[in-house]
Order: structure tokens, then sequence, then C-alpha cells
């Protein structure tokens, strides 16, 4: 057995351990604090009792309908899919289409609390994101606005680029939303900044 004197004269910061059992301890009960999931905190206080009571006999992990498991939906305002969840959990409550009519209704008065807690934190997130960014949210030039501005910055009216661009994303049949004009910078055929430099590249000896 090695000895406290042989460890001391190898490091003389060593110290041997005095209520070895209790640090034991406490270094578990640390351990266990630390990889004990810390539960998501609800869009407002009580959310949690109304969807317990009313929602997760149907949405729940055993075998969530619509595939929406509400007993794992943490509030994350942040992430646009998450917060386009539960603006749809709010309009369906709010529209008294849940729970379903097969189901038992809760009391009016509990539907209303439910909705307009939902509704208060929802807004109060989309203000203060506007409040921060403002309500336009930044994207690149699809195709079409790209070659207008080479053609107003290089005074080339004629100029035609836009076939050569690669096509832009839609997202609901439009080519200026902000989600689907992605930029790549690994893949060329994704709006790679280095497509449009090559398109417009013939265009610099025609300008005036």
């Amino acid at each position: 057995m090695t000895s406290p004197e042989y460890l001391k004269s190898i490091h003389p910061a060593w110290m041997p351990l005095r209520g070895s059992k209790t640090l034991a301890v406490g270094i578990i009960a640390a351990a266990l604090v630390c990889v004990t999931p810390i539960a998501a905190a609800p869009p407002f206080p009580g959310a949690d009792a109304f969807i317990q009571k009313n929602c997760v006999s149907c949405h729940s992990s055993l075998a969530p309908a619509a595939r929406l498991d509400l007993t794992k939906l943490a509030y994350e305002p942040s992430n646009p899919d998450n917060f386009a969840t539960w603006v749809k959990v709010h309009d369906r409550v709010s529209a008294a289409e849940m729970p379903p009519r097969a189901m038992p209704r809760p009391p009016a008065d509990s539907v209303a609390q439910f909705v307009k807690g939902l509704s208060a934190a929802l807004t109060a997130y989309e203000r203060g994101v506007t409040t921060e960014r403002g309500r336009a949210g930044l994207r690149r030039l699809n195709a079409y606005e790209y070659e207008n501005a080479v053609r107003d910055f290089l005074n080339v009216p004629w100029v035609q680029i836009k076939s050569k661009l690669p096509q832009d994303g839609e997202a609901w049949r439009y080519n200026k939303i902000g989600t689907a004009l992605d930029v790549s910078y690994v893949q060329p055929p994704f709006g790679h900044p280095s497509e449009h430099r090559r398109c417009s590249k013939p265009s610099m000896p025609m300008a005036t």
C-alpha cells in the first residue's frame, strides 16, 4: 500500500483526504444533480397543469396523436418550428377543436385562462424580437433581384444573368422568403457567392 509520506514526497501539494466517505457521498450527489434532466419551463405558469389534465391522454410518448408529444415539447420560441407548434396548440384550443369533441371538455374558464396565458407568452416574445431586430428579416437577393441590381449598379440594363444562377428555393410558393433563400459556402449550386461572381463577371467589360 502506498504511504502518504511517499505520495507527499512526489507531490508536496498532496494531502491525505479526511472524511473520505462524506466526500464521496458529496461527489456522488453532485454528479446526480448534474445528470438529472431539468424539466423544460412551460410557456407560462399553469400551462403544464392544463396540458397534463386535458392533453396528455392523446399527446404523450406512448402513441402521440398527430405525432405531437406535449409531455416532451419544450417552450423554445427562438426555434421557428417550436414557435409554430405552440401557435398551432393555441389556435386549436382557442377554436375548441382540442380537446376533441369525443373527450370531456375542460371548464370554459380553464380554457380561457390557458389560451390567454399562451397568447400573452407568444405575443411577448414576438414583440421582443420586433423591438430588437425589426419586422423585416435578413435574406439574400433572389436571382431576379440580383440581375436587376447588377443592371443598375453597372448601368448595363441589357445584361441577362438570371438564367445562369442557381434556382432559388421557394416557401409557400414565394421565392422571397429568407428561410428558403439559403447561402451555402460548400455547394455552389445552392447560392454560393462564387456563382454570383462568376455570372456577373461577363458584365464588367460592358459597364460604362
